[in-house]
């Protein structure tokens, strides 16, 4: 196997000799091959440090801007479900759907490797620590959770290991199953927002059996009605432009193991009304219109007497 330039070949092993598979000449470049991936269709991905590509009938396509890939090397590749092929980068995680990329995060920093668990779950090693992704939602895990590496794997067991260079951890799923519980009241917000409509809301919450600090909670929040944003590691929402009366913020957690709650909790404020719309503003505002609509009538009638005479 060798990939150092425009050439390219990958020799299989049967046991006694190596056997050419495919050769590229002038149309691999991405420099040192990180990694390939074959599919049970016989198609070949290949990871270079300056780029990608995969070959389909012996036709090479290279991971291009055209088809929606958006980072400049290919460090890993994992086919996570029959047609859908995640491409980890130098900084991004890109997911191939049989026509084209979609960019899914960025600032991963050098994807090393990733890994499907027996769960389904997709476990992402790069520079960043461990992440975890399962039903559209990353989960980043590091020392905190005793849980670091740049190689992932699961052993027969379902435990999952963390490689480094200097020694390995572990992680046992399942451990804690018990959701975090939110307590906005614990944040000591206000109950009332200025007439603007601007106004920032703190989340604070805690892990029962303190598996992830209350730093490391994540938070999933809605205003009113509206739809749940994704969790995220931000503990506080500034809301803007908001009508004037009665808000309601609604915000669940979730700790690092990915357990969350289904209702979390609420908090009611209140916008004040703006003060040309009070209605005390509005009452002297309309007894002014009022009275100068009255000494308009009373000027009017004085000016045509006045004529009269």
């Amino acid at each position: 196997m060798g990939a150092h330039g425009p050439s390219f070949q990958l020799d299989t092993f049967d046991g006694e000799n190596f056997v050419k598979r495919y050769r590229l000449d002038g149309e691999w470049h991405g420099a040192d091959l990180k990694a390939f991936y074959e599919r049970d269709n016989g198609d070949l991905w290949m990871a270079g440090n300056t780029g990608g590509g995969f070959l389909h009938n012996g036709k090479f396509t290279p991971l291009s801007e055209a088809l929606g890939f958006t980072d400049p090397g290919v460090f890993s590749i994992l086919e996570y479900e029959q047609g859908r092929i995640l491409v980890g980068g130098r900084d991004r995680l890109h997911v191939w759907d049989g026509k084209r990329f979609r960019l899914l995060y960025s600032g991963l920093d050098s994807i090393r490797s990733m890994m499907r668990a027996s769960d389904g779950t997709v476990w992402i090693a790069s520079s960043t620590g461990v992440h975890r992704w399962r039903n559209g939602q990353l989960i980043s895990l590091g020392e905190e959770e005793g849980l670091a590496g740049h190689r992932v794997f699961q052993d027969r067991t379902g435990r999952i290991w963390a490689g480094m260079s200097r020694g390995l951890s572990l992680h046992y799923p399942g451990i804690d199953s018990a959701p975090p519980r939110t307590d906005l009241r614990a944040a000591r917000n206000a109950n009332e927002a200025p007439s603007s409509g601007f106004i920032r809301l703190q989340f604070a919450g805690r892990d029962l059996w303190k598996q992830t600090s209350q730093e490391r909670l994540l938070y999933s929040h809605r205003l009113d009605q509206g739809d749940w944003t994704p969790f995220s590691p931000q503990s506080s929402v500034l809301l803007e432009g908001l009508a004037a009366g009665k808000h309601r913020l609604h915000v669940r957690a979730m700790d690092r193991e990915g357990n969350a709650e289904a209702e979390g909790d609420s908090l009611e404020f209140t916008v004040a009304q703006r003060w040309y719309r009070s209605g005390g503003f509005l009452l002297v505002a309309g007894g002014g219109v009022i009275c100068f609509c009255a000494l308009l009538l009373l000027a009017a009638s004085n000016y045509s007497a006045r004529g009269r005479l």
